[in-house]
């Protein structure tokens, strides 16, 4: 959700601008950085925010993987990097490090059966559309390898901040 900070001294609430992501995981860098991760429609974004200013900054933004169990997180290490557990619907789990925009895999868990689950995915792409109301939805679209045609199964779910995003391949998915 929203960003909030508080000056312990005076109790004054300042609401953090972080550029419409809606976010599930902050950490303290340092005494005065704090790094956010969240989503943003599709996207995982992670940010960080300068506490004595209130400004924010994204570092780093993808909507084709992400991190954290069913949403976003991770934690800060060194002076500008971010640890993370990712993976996406085309890149098996692991462990990787967000330096600089740039994503440095550390060690990933790839084993004799990745090509196998890899190879019953099917492509995914983002798509989005209007509901009747004027709201603008968005959802992921899960199409088989096999030639169709193909039944059609929604699985609606979440959003903003606990939804579905890009996630290495999961047995509904597969379905």
């Amino acid at each position: 959700g929203d960003l909030l900070l508080v000056d312990p001294a005076t109790g004054q609430i300042t609401r953090v601008d972080t550029m419409g992501v809606d976010v599930s995981d902050v950490a303290w860098r340092t005494a005065d950085r704090c790094v956010y991760l969240g989503l943003r429609g599709l996207e995982t974004v992670a940010g960080e925010i300068d506490a004595s200013t209130g400004a924010a900054t994204e570092r780093w933004s993808t909507s084709t993987e992400s991190c954290g169990a069913w949403y976003p997180a991770g934690r800060p290490i060194g002076d500008e990097a971010i640890a993370v557990a990712l993976d996406g619907h085309d890149r098996p789990p692991g462990v990787a490090v967000v330096r600089d925009g740039k994503v440095e895999t550390l060690h990933a868990f790839e084993h004799e059966g990745t090509e196998y689950v890899a190879t019953g995915s099917g492509t995914i792409d983002g798509v989005g559309w209007t509901a009747p109301d004027g709201t603008e939805l968005q959802g992921l679209l899960v199409v088989p390898s096999t030639p169709g045609p193909h039944a059609l199964v929604v699985m609606v779910h979440g959003g903003p901040t606990w939804a579905y995003t890009s996630r290495w391949p999961r047995p509904l998915a597969q379905l």
